[in-house]
């Protein structure tokens, strides 16, 4: 249960309290104060062009150049190339739709992009808040990949994104509901964040832990565990270079048991089960 005054889920609170004023519409039960309209009277929708190839650099010559869903990021896109002779703008805060194979997939432009015939920029008119018309969007991907499915090469028109319908909540409503989204957005990125730091510490310890080990000092209460040091530890070389003195290099060969998997015959009625094999 959502506590109403707990932020940042007032307004969903909100929207719950509204289920008594719930309309159908069409096969969508939505809000009463909600509408039902067509992309394209709400945004300006602009279709990707691929400027001169010798037009191309990586060194940071013109205006960002975006040729498809490939430089996509988790929000926004992450461009390597450049180009000096944009033909087809998408503006700072522009939803950027990926109108070629594969279809659907959104990001928002950070900033000021050249885009190729891959992509599609749907910068919001008034009405309708960017933010929220990039998660309206994200959420409605399948909606979008299903027009693109008719043709033999999976891609989506104009026409087709101008009349493509969309939920329209009330402004005071969309700005609540993209700021809820966009809370959960940063968690997730502070998460990823943290998670990539200790693979880059894990990677590190192992490094150190598989190659010097640790070693025990004192007893009982007084344990205490610490990297070996090669100032103060003694090592020997080897094979795999310098290892503690403790340590030994062994063919692996000698201390474990390997059993090859083999895929069975498919006339035998044992095909298709799951076998265990491992290490005995």
């Amino acid at each position: 249960m959502f506590n109403e005054d707990a932020k940042p889920y007032r307004g969903v609170a909100l929207m719950f309290k509204q289920q008594e004023e719930l309309r159908m519409d069409k096969t969508k039960c939505i809000p009463k104060n909600w509408g039902v309209v067509k992309l394209g009277e709400k945004c300006e929708i602009t279709m990707g062009q691929s400027p001169p190839s010798e037009s191309y650099n990586t060194e940071g010559k013109g205006m960002p150049f975006l040729q498809g869903k490939q430089e996509f990021g988790s929000n926004h896109p992450v461009n390597v190339k450049y180009t000096t002779k944009p033909l087809k703008i998408a503006f700072e805060n522009s939803i950027l739709i990926s109108v070629r194979a594969p279809v659907g997939d959104v990001n928002i432009a950070d900033k000021t992009y050249c885009i190729g015939r891959g992509l599609a920029s749907l910068r919001a008119k008034k009405g309708i808040i960017a933010l929220f018309l990039y998660y309206l969007m994200a959420f409605q991907k399948s909606d979008v990949e299903a027009i693109g499915e008719g043709s033999t090469f999976q891609a989506i028109t104009k026409s087709q994104i101008f009349n493509f319908k969309v939920l329209l909540p009330p402004l005071p409503e969309q700005r609540k509901i993209a700021e809820i989204l966009e809370t959960i957005d940063n968690a997730i990125e502070k998460t990823d964040a943290i998670i990539e730091k200790y693979k880059r510490i894990k990677q590190g310890l192992m490094q150190d832990l598989l190659t010097k080990g640790v070693v025990c000092e004192g007893e009982g209460e007084s344990e205490r565990w610490r990297l070996r040091n090669e100032n103060i530890d003694k090592f020997k070389d080897s094979p795999l270079g310098k290892i503690p003195e403790e340590w030994e290099v062994v063919d692996v060969y000698g201390h474990v048991n390997l059993i090859n998997g083999g895929t069975p015959s498919t006339e035998g009625p044992s095909f298709g089960m799951e076998v265990y094999l491992g290490y005995l």
